[in-house]
């Protein structure tokens, strides 16, 4: 029980770092890094793995594991395109 537990955070925390590093690298949330300039190409590349993972965990994911990798698949694109 103890390792799904795990698994099931871990996979959380992937998905949040993820769509967190997105974000900072689009410029909307701070980051840590003074100075880091926009690089929406690598946000594009985080919201393409994040889109994989929904693919390839179709059918394997609790619904709020699912839901918060929709939310934030749907969070980066609408991010992305504000960017014009």
């Amino acid at each position: 029980m103890e390792e799904l537990e795990n698994t099931a955070t871990m996979f959380n925390v992937m998905i949040y770092s993820l769509s967190l590093s997105a974000m900072q690298q689009l410029g909307k949330v701070e980051s840590p890094f003074k100075g880091m300039k926009k690089d929406v190409q690598q946000a594009k590349y985080n919201l393409d793995m994040l889109k994989m993972f929904l693919e390839k965990t179709a059918g394997n994911l609790s619904t709020d594991e699912q839901n918060m990798l929709v939310k934030a698949i749907a969070d980066i694109e609408v991010a992305i395109k504000a960017e014009g």
